[in-house]
């Protein structure tokens, strides 16, 4: 049962029963203990809106980051790739993601039939939006991203003197 909120309602077997009108505020979720309006609710936009903007502008935190530390930098295709190695070597870890943006440059590099998000992350390695990473590395993965790491390895190597492939967790 959920407990020490200030929304409006009270519980009848685990289950929250708004005091309001569910459907006047928007509120759609059954149980849900942060219907708009509320406090709580407001505190749960807040931190979306917060991991949003760090989304967002987070190339713009990781070349700040650099700029502030000095440290490096190294990019990860997959989450098999063990993070804890990177932090061990006072490194920070990126993870190499999409932009879910319209793409015209993988073609060339690897099939037009490869998964979204391998011709995606190719894609932003190819137009330069990683060009803060001291490395790339990737963990034993599918063919398809190791092809995508391999094509962003040999096309668009800023000389990057850390590269390797990892095992598994």
């Amino acid at each position: 049962m959920f407990t020490g909120t200030d929304c409006s309602g009270r519980y009848e077997d685990d289950q929250l029963i708004p005091e309001n009108d569910s459907l006047a505020t928007g509120w759609l979720w059954e149980g849900d203990p942060c219907p708009p309006g509320t406090v709580a609710h407001e505190e749960v936009e807040g931190m979306i809106e917060k991991f949003r903007d760090w989304y967002e502008n987070r190339h713009d935190y990781a070349k700040s980051y650099k700029d502030r530390t000095g440290r490096k930098i190294v990019g990860f295709f997959c989450t098999y790739s063990p993070e804890e190695i990177y932090y061990a070597f006072d490194v920070l870890p990126v993870r190499i993601l999409g932009s879910h943006e319209v793409q015209d440059v993988s073609e060339p590099h690897i099939f037009g039939m490869f998964c979204p998000f391998c011709r995606d992350v190719l894609a932003q390695g190819l137009k330069g939006r990683y060009d803060y990473l001291d490395g790339i590395t990737i963990g034993q993965s599918c063919i398809h991203l190791r092809q995508a790491y391999t094509s962003w390895d040999i096309h668009r190597n800023p000389g990057h003197p850390y590269r390797r492939t990892l095992g598994c967790r």
